[in-house]
């Protein structure tokens, strides 16, 4: 059996000669494309997924199959129609449902709690116009889906976000069905259509609202419909303590309008080549490796939620004692890479220790 030392080795030389991640990716990205959640692209990357875990020989490969309801894109149209007339490229967000609408616009800016109280009940019947997510380095701010429950909370009859990064690309992302569990497809669509738009065509209709009251005309058309999902699942069995777990995955889904690279199937295809290293010392580490690329993380975290069932309570694989979430990995230049241990300041100084020990560079904090 080899030693710790000569196994740290042996897994660090493998992988920095390795293309396998790189040839995974293109895999996932140019054969597969997209992979939304629930379509037929997101089932053929995880059968495609699972075959790898088995030429790697990771042991117990599955699919994890869940029910979910799945969204497709159709038409979306959006003018202004007051004070001037002009259209704008737009998209649907997943799932909004199919309809027109017209009425004016209420500006709420950021689209903070603090922007829809000052505007009171001006919303109410209108269709808001708000920036999308605003983080800057070092703040904590709203997510989307806040700011389009609060225009459904105003009694807005649409909401259209803003893209906050330059370079003519629209904002996308799901929204929340209206009836959670429902038996109908319309039941999981959004109580209200959410459009994306970009940068500049935001920029453009804040100017011409300037000019007068602004109205604006709204079509879409898309479809919701049920379909299923899996998270694909294999394991490296551990020795002396093969009956406690450590999970390491990623979501290899994405939005429907993009390949998704590094959101996320650079951080699925990382777990992945984790899974083909460490199999060769199956019941040679000490506890068992569990290596998970969740489906519908973008629609939802729906994978996550149906992989977490089996570690609730007294279920076989409760001994769940770290998971390892690479959402974002091999985005961005080397040295950019973040470790966010959450609620575990000792874990944080672990990964400090790592950094230094093999000298890499990447941030380590915790957080709640």
């Amino acid at each position: 059996m080899a030693t710790r030392n000569e196994i740290n080795q042996q897994i660090a030389g493998n992988a920095w000669t390795s293309s396998y991640p790189y040839e995974n990716l293109l895999r996932l990205c140019d054969d597969f494309g997209h992979r939304f959640g629930g379509s037929d692209r997101e089932h053929r990357a995880s059968e495609f997924l699972q075959s790898k875990m088995t030429e790697y020989g990771l042991r117990n490969v599955h699919l994890d199959r869940f029910p979910m309801y799945s969204w497709s894109r159709g038409s979306c149209f959006l003018a202004m129609t007051e004070p001037v007339e002009r259209s704008f490229s737009a998209i649907s967000m997943p799932y909004t449902g199919s309809g027109s609408y017209e009425a004016e616009v209420v500006d709420v800016g950021e689209g903070e709690a603090a922007d829809f109280a000052e505007i009171g009940d001006a919303a109410r019947g209108k269709i808001v116009l708000t920036d999308a997510e605003t983080n800057r380095p070092g703040e904590s701010k709203s997510h989307r889906t806040d700011k389009f429950q609060r225009a459904v909370e105003a009694g807005a009859i649409a909401c259209i976000f803003i893209n906050q990064n330059p370079g003519m690309l629209h904002i996308s992302g799901a929204l929340y069905a209206q009836k959670p569990g429902g038996p109908n497809s319309s039941d999981h669509e959004a109580a209200i259509p959410g459009i994306g738009i970009s940068y500049e065509a935001g920029a453009t209709i804040r100017r011409l609202a300037q000019r007068g009251t602004p109205s604006v005309r709204i079509r879409v058309e898309n479809s919701t419909f049920r379909s299923h999902s899996s998270n694909v699942v294999g394991d490296i069995p551990g020795g002396e303590l093969a009956n406690e777990m450590i999970l390491l995955g990623g979501h290899y889904d994405g939005h429907d309008i993009s390949q998704g690279a590094s959101d996320n199937a650079a951080g699925a295809v990382t777990a992945l080549e984790v899974g083909r290293l460490l199999s060769p010392f199956a019941g040679q580490l000490k506890r068992t490796i569990r290596i998970v690329c969740f489906g519908c993380e973008e629609i939802g975290l729906l994978g996550s939620w149906q992989s977490s069932r089996g570690f609730a309570g007294n279920q076989p694989d409760g001994n769940l004692r770290l998971m390892v979430n690479l959402d974002g990995a091999g985005r961005g230049q080397g040295g950019q890479e973040v470790v966010s241990a959450t609620a575990d300041p000792v874990l944080q100084r672990f990964f400090e220790q790592v950094a230094k020990s093999l000298n890499l560079k990447f941030v380590s904090s915790s957080s709640l």
